[in-house]
């Protein structure tokens, strides 16, 4: 962005003062001509391609680094489908919908969770507000999602995307708790998420 304004800065600045120098010269009658000045072409020709390339470049290093994931801590396999939601744990642990009952996502605070998404029907779309980050579930193209919750507390989380006659139920609640009442959860299924049912209301 900052290179971006500076560019559009001198151009604008160059812009008015060639526009404000033909106004007087014209006033002033038709001003001698030149057939040009080659050393000033290719010295405005040569700093826009120093510019772009800079540009350009700075671009793919910040790119690259966007698609470096962290090491996970924990890996979430996530099931969207007509109507509804399946995760599963690593040990076997499966949370999904139930009728009348939204499930719940437990998540360890402070831990890198990979989420593996996937649909076996139509396009979904895996939205939790509180992650700022929404991502689509293709059939046939699954796809990884990393997150690093870093606030305790409970969170609503939908499907984003219209996928049919009941898409409106298609809610989910994420349960974000410390990773020893994590463990107790994933070992015996105490502690967190219970289902806060079909009307779960967002504290934060």
């Amino acid at each position: 962005m900052w290179a971006a304004t500076a560019v559009a800065v001198v151009v604008l600045g160059l812009l008015a003062i060639a526009i404000s120098r033909g106004i007087r010269r014209g006033a002033e009658g038709l001003p001698p001509q030149r057939h040009g000045n080659l050393a000033l072409e290719l010295t405005y020709t040569g700093g826009a391609a120093a510019l772009a390339a800079v540009i350009f470049g700075l671009g793919l290093w910040f790119q690259a680094g966007v698609d470096d994931d962290p090491p996970t801590d924990l890996e979430v396999a996530v099931q969207g489908y007509q109507w509804g939601w399946r995760f599963e744990y690593p040990g076997g642990r499966v949370v999904a919908s139930e009728p009348g009952r939204d499930p719940v996502l437990v998540l360890p605070v402070g831990q890198t969770v990979t989420f593996h998404l996937r649909s076996d029907d139509v396009i979904h779309s895996f939205f939790v507000p509180a992650f700022a980050w929404k991502q689509d579930l293709i059939p046939g193209r699954p796809i990884d999602l990393t997150v690093t919750p870093d606030t305790e507390g409970r969170h609503v989380a939908h499907c984003a995307e219209l996928c049919g006659v009941d898409h409106a139920r298609m809610n989910f609640a994420v349960d974000i708790v410390s990773p020893e009442v994590f463990d107790r959860w994933l070992a015996t299924g105490e502690g967190a998420g219970d289902s806060p049912g079909p009307d779960v209301e967002d504290p934060s």
